[in-house]
């Protein structure tokens, strides 16, 4: 019993070691969701977490993982740098910003948009840049920017009166993460195709 014991202490630290190493393997890989849930422990169980841990993480291994099912692929025009830089601009302009002076206007509204650290204030001036052109092909909504001293004055309006009420609602943060454009600009970045590249 005591020799018994003694070998099944001895076992747990080394298949946690195990399922450690496997995890940092796989996530260095890039693997997706759809390669995890085919992953085993050494004892034969499955491992539960698929989630890499880190947005940007996971919008990069979905999208590599398409490079690499794609036997098409033209490796040498893939630039995951690209994308990653894009998605800390992305994080910048939604995380880094501080959004002030929120007014009213006829069908819609203006806010001001201050960065509050020197990637937030350069991303802003990539992304507010390309945005109201994708905005517009989604929404028919105008968003006009006009820089000022303490940062961007952002104001968006609609047709009508309904329009008016959902952007109020969604306000910055809302009109610069509505859409379905973002993963196909991902995908346009990460595959060298990108239409706006100035703006990463």
């Amino acid at each position: 019993m005591v020799q018994k014991t003694t070998q099944t202490r001895s076992s747990n630290p080394q298949r946690r070691l195990w399922a450690m190493a496997y995890l940092v393997i796989f996530a260095l890989l890039g693997s997706g969701p759809a390669v995890a849930n085919h992953v085993l422990l050494p004892d034969g169980s499955p491992i539960a977490l698929q989630q890499s841990g880190q947005a940007a993480f996971a919008t990069l291994q979905e999208a590599i993982d398409h490079l690499i099912d794609d036997p098409t692929t033209d490796w040498q025009s893939v630039n995951v740098e690209a994308l990653r830089l894009h998605l800390r601009d992305m994080n910048a302009v939604m995380m880094e910003v501080d959004v002030t002076d929120v007014v009213a206007i006829e069908n819609g509204l203006s806010v001001l948009v201050q960065p509050r650290t020197p990637l937030a204030g350069a991303a802003l001036s990539r992304m507010l840049t390309a945005h109201p052109a994708a905005l517009a092909m989604e929404t028919g909504w105008v968003m006009r920017v006009v820089r000022e001293k303490r940062g961007y004055r952002v104001r968006t309006t609609g047709q009508n009166a309904v329009d008016a009420d959902k952007i109020r609602g969604l306000s910055y943060a809302g009109w610069m993460a509505m859409g379905n454009h973002h993963p196909l600009h991902h995908w346009g970045i990460i595959t060298g195709q990108n239409p706006h590249e100035s703006h990463h």
